[in-house]
């Protein structure tokens, strides 16, 4: 056992459960501010006005509206408003607020750390997890997951279906298939993007030791949930954008276009990775890591990596202008980031963390 995992057994403050208290109880502090920060002011009136139009005009979840289209009905056509949804059932309780929306992010996004720890602790070991679920903490996630947008919200359930769908490949469960299928079904509807995470289960789908009747009853089950997901998206959406006349929410660009994006603007794009997503010194260590994982493959991280890269990479073609130019674009492959990262502080030794630091 190396130094760092003496550190870890020994201190208390070092439990993965007090650093996501205490990062939940920082976060607290002015929650019941407006949605009027540094950025994303706008974003986060959207939001809140769907959810307390369900509340005031018609509680439909299949008709999110916005009211900024003039006299018409403002219905349109968005992502599936389950955080929206989740605010509107908090006012039924206690009277609408618009900052119940701050408190449903922290509270899901706190809960997504939690299963990224316990995600990463069950595949690789316990540092991997610990250091990994800190860097997330502290990365980009630190601001999002408190504000009223639902990127860290629809993320974390990615995270949850994960584990529950890697869950029941070890054991088979119908418990675990049942949890994949509501947090992944709840994950990709809050936020299409937040899918491309998906292709982490290529690992079992294609790994010969798996039982074939499982591969088939998974597939089955995700093929219910992109059903579902293509309904909404690819139907719905654009028959609300057409019936209601009124296109708001940005639902991407081609791919081609998104490609000429990215060249155009490549400086931009690529500081979403060093700047937006973990920091600088976050993405020293993130570079460390990747290139210890690419010398040392037997340790998985670095296939785990390139598959999800590649996948991220049809999302940022598909979002175009929108991902240079939001911040908020690099959100779901900032998990994939901090593994990496902290798998490059666990390849230094003490010593070397020590003169970097």
């Amino acid at each position: 056992m190396n130094y760092l995992s003496q550190i870890i057994n020994k201190s208390t403050f070092l439990n993965i459960k007090f650093w996501i208290i205490a990062f939940f109880i920082l976060r607290l502090f002015h929650i019941t501010n407006p949605p009027l920060e540094v950025s994303h002011n706008w974003r986060q009136t959207t939001v809140t006005m769907v959810a307390r139009n369900f509340e005031e005009v018609n509680n439909n979840i299949f008709y999110p509206r916005l009211d900024i289209d003039g006299d018409k009905a403002g219905v349109t056509g968005m992502e599936f408003p389950v955080f929206n949804y989740l605010i509107y059932l908090m006012s039924l309780l206690f009277g609408y607020e618009h900052w119940y929306g701050r408190l449903i992010n922290l509270i899901v996004s706190s809960f997504g750390i939690y299963f990224f720890y316990k995600l990463i602790r069950k595949h690789f070991d316990g540092e991997l997890a610990f250091f990994s679920a800190i860097i997330l903490l502290c990365s980009i996630w630190f601001p999002f997951s408190r504000k009223i947008m639902p990127d860290t919200f629809s993320f974390s359930f990615m995270i949850m279906c994960l584990y529950y769908g890697s869950n029941y490949f070890e054991n088979g469960r119908f418990k675990n298939l049942l949890f994949y299928f509501i947090f992944c079904a709840l994950g990709v509807l809050s936020k299409l993007p937040s899918g491309y995470i998906l292709i982490i289960f290529s690992f079992f789908l294609f790994d010969k030791k798996q039982a074939f009747d499982k591969k088939i009853i998974f597939c089955a089950v995700s093929a219910i949930i992109i059903s579902m997901v293509g309904a909404w998206y690819f139907y719905w959406v654009p028959r609300l954008n057409s019936v209601f006349s009124f296109q708001h929410f940005y639902m991407g660009s081609t791919i081609y276009n998104g490609y000429v994006e990215f060249k155009n603007n490549l400086f931009d794009t690529i500081a979403k990775f060093f700047d937006s997503a973990l920091k600088y010194v976050g993405f020293i260590f993130f570079v460390i890591g990747f290139y210890k994982a690419y010398k040392l493959k037997s340790d998985q991280v670095f296939y785990v990596f390139l598959v999800a890269f590649f996948c991220f990479l049809i999302v940022m073609f598909k979002a175009g202008f929108a991902f240079h130019h939001h911040n908020y674009y690099i959100i779901p492959f900032a998990p994939v980031m901090a593994l990496v990262s902290a798998y490059g502080i666990l390849k230094l030794s003490f010593k070397a963390v020590n003169i970097i630091s």
